[in-house]
């Protein structure tokens, strides 16, 4: 007949261990998969952001007047938020509101400006672009350029990205180089794009509108920069240009 004999102090500790180790095995691994999961959500949530944020850009460029883009902050205003300002055919009044406007012609009937403003809370490293629309009157079927300036936003507006950084912002410990410095455009740059000589020449951007430069060095393109900084850690930077059509 055999004797069972009961685990010895020393097994029951190292199987205590054991389990104390499995455990935190455990903890340990789901902790990282829920820090992963949150981590793509919010990456997809930043570019989902992003990328309407670029449609309505290009929508708006794409629809525009060259001659009616005004950017900042430029020459004449240095001290303006990173924005811009032009106008557009789609209609302002809640009846038609978004409906595009065209003449007999069918030349745009220009209805109102949309403007784009930089907006940073006081001493704050990030803030959000704000797109927002200012009826044109009275209406006189041109491209008229905006009366005021981006920043003076107030009604009928609405935030289409959000952590852009500010500008003359200096953020450590982010980035490839792990380090991420802004100039006067923040994480809003928008710039017209020439070319000197013609179209083989070399590119040149500026903020003065075409019209009042050489015509041949003249495009209808423009590039913007978006530089996004998610919970002070993780930095996004896109590129891409659209062209006005009129």
């Amino acid at each position: 007949m055999r004797h069972q004999r009961g685990m010895t102090l020393t097994e029951l500790i190292i199987y205590m261990a054991l389990a104390v180790l499995a455990c935190v095995l455990l903890w340990s691994f789901q902790k990282i998969t829920f820090g992963t999961r949150q981590a793509s959500a919010a990456t997809y949530l930043v570019n989902g952001e992003t990328e309407t944020c670029i449609n309505w850009i290009r929508q708006d460029v794409n629809e525009t007047a060259l001659a009616s883009i005004q950017l900042y902050p430029s020459e004449g205003s240095p001290s303006e938020a990173p924005g811009m300002a032009l106008v557009s055919n789609r209609a302002y009044s809640e009846e038609l509101r978004g409906k595009p406007l065209v003449n007999n012609w069918g030349a745009p009937r220009w209805d109102k400006h949309v403007l784009y403003t930089l907006d940073i809370p006081s001493g704050a490293q990030t803030g959000q672009l704000v797109r927002w629309e200012r009826e044109i009157a009275p209406k006189n079927l041109l491209p008229v350029l905006a009366e005021v300036l981006p920043s003076t936003f107030t009604d009928r507006s609405r935030v289409v990205l959000r952590d852009v950084l500010a500008p003359h912002t200096t953020v450590e410990k982010v980035g490839r180089e792990g380090r991420i410095e802004t100039d006067e455009f923040g994480g809003f740059r928008s710039q017209f794009v020439r070319r000197v000589g013609g179209s083989g020449g070399e590119e040149v951007f500026t903020t003065v509108n075409p019209t009042a430069g050489n015509p041949r060095d003249n495009t209808r393109l423009l590039e913007f920069e978006l530089k996004i900084l998610e919970d002070g850690k993780n930095f996004y930077s896109v590129s891409f240009r659209s062209a006005a059509r009129h």
